[in-house]
């Protein structure tokens, strides 16, 4: 099992192991655990530093790659959602 994932379950939250990860072309990317539910500011704050470390772990250019997302309730574009985005110059795919 996952050095990360035994640091989650240990820490009391064994009934539910709810994560956000992502992948790339070039690999996988970092993971992200969280217990309850998510709204768009936790959302952001969540990805936010994962997100970062992919882009720096796979070389990937903030510009020219595309991020693409669900239609996840924390994920519904506001104007935070949309400022998140354009202040980091990542590019989603609509």
């Amino acid at each position: 099992m996952d050095r990360n994932i035994k640091q989650y379950l240990n820490k009391g939250y064994e009934k539910s192991v709810q994560m956000w990860g992502c992948i790339h072309y070039k690999g996988p990317g970092a993971i992200a655990f969280y217990s309850g539910r998510l709204n768009g500011d936790k959302y952001r704050e969540l990805i936010r530093e994962p997100l970062g470390d992919t882009y720096s772990k796979l070389d990937l250019s903030f510009t020219r790659t595309l991020f693409q997302q669900d239609n996840a309730p924390c994920h519904q574009k506001d104007d935070n959602h949309q400022r998140f985005f354009d202040l980091l110059d990542i590019k989603k795919l609509e």
